[in-house]
């Protein structure tokens, strides 16, 4: 869509962020849904608790998974994608 190229751009000028980055980041968030940047994606559960979109969460915990083989093929371990429950949804 034509409003989205301005967007676009200005992501790709953003410098890279690790997965390890991104899970701290959200699980950081008290209100995630109060966030700008996450409008639409994170809102409360029906408990009134915070919470991120499900698809939001299967797709940080794909990368997290990712991550996690990646470094295994590596042999290095990062503590940032050390042991995590997942992301509530």
């Amino acid at each position: 869509m034509p409003g989205d190229a301005p967007l676009l751009e200005r992501l790709a000028g953003l410098p890279a962020v690790s997965v390890g980055e991104l899970v701290e980041l959200l699980e950081r968030m008290e209100e995630p849904g109060r966030d700008p940047l996450l409008a639409g994606l994170a809102g409360a559960d029906e408990d009134g608790e915070p919470a991120i979109h499900p698809l939001v969460a299967a797709v940080v915990e794909h990368l997290v998974e990712v991550a996690r083989f990646m470094q295994s093929l590596q042999g290095r371990q990062y503590p940032a994608l050390g042991q995590r429950q997942p992301l509530r949804a």
